[in-house]
């Protein structure tokens, strides 16, 4: 299965990218494609550690052993933080 990667903000200077598309196997999980970044991507193991933003087809992503399908689009991003 294709997946689409998108990097927002500091996510995206760590990763050097501003998106990439990756292969996975099928029944691939969210937690499986963070697993996977960060074996990649060591330097976002501070921000995975914190609280980052996930969404997967434009929807905002809190259980990270939501299935993804075929062709899915997750960005991943830092919360805004307001004050």
């Amino acid at each position: 299965m294709k997946v689409k990667i998108s990097y927002l903000s500091l996510i995206r200077d760590i990763t050097q990218v501003k998106e990439e598309e990756i292969e996975v196997p099928e029944n691939t999980k969210i937690r499986d494609i963070i697993a996977f970044l960060l074996k990649k991507y060591e330097g976002l193991r501070p921000f995975i550690e914190q609280e980052i933003l996930i969404t997967l087809n434009g929807e905002i992503i809190s259980d990270l052993e939501k299935e993804i399908q075929n062709n899915s689009e997750i960005i991943i991003g830092i919360p805004p933080f307001g004050g």
